[in-house]
Formats: structure tokens, C-alpha cells, sequence
């Protein structure tokens, strides 16, 4: 199972990572055809648009590692088209794009040196403590949040659907969010199935 030291493991090493590792990559594209250039590029704008647009529209697999996985690969796609940025010419608007695109990553550098701390919290929050399978079809997914975006503390449920012809893939139906709880996760699927039916 992806726990939360490995999701923060994998966090980390990404935000830290990506900056060089794209560097590395867009100064390597360089030297390629220019064919070979533009398959590469497109093929990272699909990575980033990809992963974005299923996040959008609430499109996800029923394995968190995959999620965050593909989470990871596409800020080092986006790293790597970022940096590339600078190579637009006229030289002023290459510099101006790749700056303001290479903002994230230096964000991404400070969450995880300044705000490592922090970063540990959060991605404690994306980690599901509980997940089930109801007898209506519906899998529940339930988040701890509090540890760093609220000053109180809850549960955050996911209810979510499977895609019928792909049923690894699920949809997003309804998201809940209970504060300070006095019950167990289990339970605050049940209640949150029986909010959404109400």
C-alpha cells in the first residue's frame, strides 16, 4: 500500500528533482531533430493536459499510487516544458515565458526545503485512511484533513463511481466534509451516502 511516507517520499524527491532533472532534459532536447523535438514536446503538453483535465473533471483510478504517480509525472513534464520555454525566440519573450513558467518549480523548491514541514502535512492529507466498497456500487474514500489547511480537523469523503467498460477508472460523485467527527471513518460513509440520497 502507498503510505503517507512513501506518498511524502515521492513528493519530496519530485519537487526536488524535477528542477535539475528538467534542466538536464531540455538542454539534452536541444541536440535532437527538430521531429524529434516536437514529439517530445507534445507528447509532455498530453502528460500535463492528460493528468490535469482527469483531475478537472474528477476522473481517477481506484489506486492511489497510480494517482499520485501520475500527479508526480506531470510536474516533471510540465518542469521539462517550462525550462524549454527559454528557447523561444525573439530571447525577450523566451525569457519572459520560461521565467514565468519556471515559477512552480521554484515553489516546488521551496515546499520542499523551507516548507518541508508543511509539505508533510499536506500530503498527509491526500492520503486516504479509509476506503470502501458499498453494496450500492459506490467506493468511499475518506481524507483526514486539519494537519495544515484548517485550524480544526475532519474527514473529507469522496464518493466515487466506476466507469462501467473501465471499472479501474472511477468518476467523482459527491464530495462531503465533516468537522471534528465522533465517529469512526466507516461511519461517515455511511453518512455520507445517506446525505447524498437525502
Amino acid at each position: 500500500m502507498f503510505t503517507e511516507f512513501f506518498a511524502f517520499a515521492a513528493a519530496l524527491v519530485t519537487l526536488l528533482g524535477t528542477p535539475a532533472l528538467a534542466w538536464v532534459a531540455a538542454r539534452g532536447l536541444r541536440h535532437r531533430t527538430p521531429a524529434c523535438q516536437r514529439i517530445t514536446l507534445a507528447g509532455l503538453c498530453g502528460i500535463v493536459i492528460g493528468v490535469v483535465s482527469a483531475a478537472s473533471l474528477g476522473v481517477f483510478t481506484s489506486h492511489f499510487d497510480i494517482n499520485f504517480i501520475a500527479a508526480c509525472a506531470a510536474y516533471a513534464a510540465f518542469g521539462v516544458l517550462a525550462l524549454s520555454a527559454f528557447r523561444i525566440r525573439p530571447k525577450l519573450v523566451g525569457a519572459i515565458a520560461g521565467l514565468a513558467a519556471s515559477a512552480p518549480l521554484l515553489l516546488g523548491l521551496l515546499a520542499g526545503t523551507i516548507g518541508i514541514l508543511g509539505l508533510a502535512f499536506v500530503v498527509g492529507d491526500l492520503v486516504p485512511i479509509h476506503v470502501e466498497q458499498t453494496a450500492l456500487g459506490v467506493r468511499c474514500y475518506v481524507y483526514s484533513f486539519g494537519n495544515a489547511t484548517t485550524s480544526t480537523g475532519g474527514f473529507d469523503v469522496t464518493l466515487s463511481r466506476p466507469v462501467p467498460v473501465a471499472t479501474f477508472i472511477e468518476h467523482l460523485e459527491d464530495r462531503q466534509r465533516f468537522y471534528e467527527p465522533t465517529f469512526s471513518p466507516s461511519e461517515a460513509c455511511q453518512q455520507a451516502i445517506l446525505r447524498q440520497a437525502g
